[in-house]
């Protein structure tokens, strides 16, 4: 447990850096980096925080992001290109004005910039089905 909690956190730093550290039209060099996998670290966080009825369930009005490839086509994910989709673009709020777009809207559970970091690897890895 330890040792998850390690790994997670020089993750966590190692994506802040990459962050902070490149410009935007620089390729993030994401070698020391483990692998993010959507079945173990993106799909639950995806299901969770986007996954109600009155947002991106399957019931929902607004597309829907329940599966791998409604998140890939909905979620306009450019695999390569985090900087690029609009997934990312809308949990961070980058590339619109003010805060209207930014998703989840106010009032929902926040995704923290750990799991920003997270999608934002994965999809830079290749938004791998894995």
């Amino acid at each position: 447990m330890k040792k998850t909690k390690k790994i997670i956190k020089i993750l966590f730093i190692n994506c802040l850096s990459l962050f902070f550290l490149n410009s935007c039209t620089t390729k993030s060099d994401l070698s020391n980096i483990r692998e993010v996998k959507y079945s173990a670290d993106i799909s639950n966080m995806i299901a969770s925080k986007c996954g109600s009825s009155e947002c991106h369930g399957k019931d929902a009005m607004n597309s829907s992001l329940i599966s791998y490839e409604e998140l890939l086509d909905n979620g306009d994910v450019k695999e390569g290109n985090a900087r690029g989709s609009k997934l990312y673009k809308m949990i961070t709020g980058r590339g619109f004005i003010g805060t209207v777009n930014r998703m989840p809207p106010k009032g929902n559970t926040d995704i923290t910039d750990r799991e920003i970091s997270l999608i934002y690897v994965w999809i830079e890895q290749g938004a791998k089905n894995n």
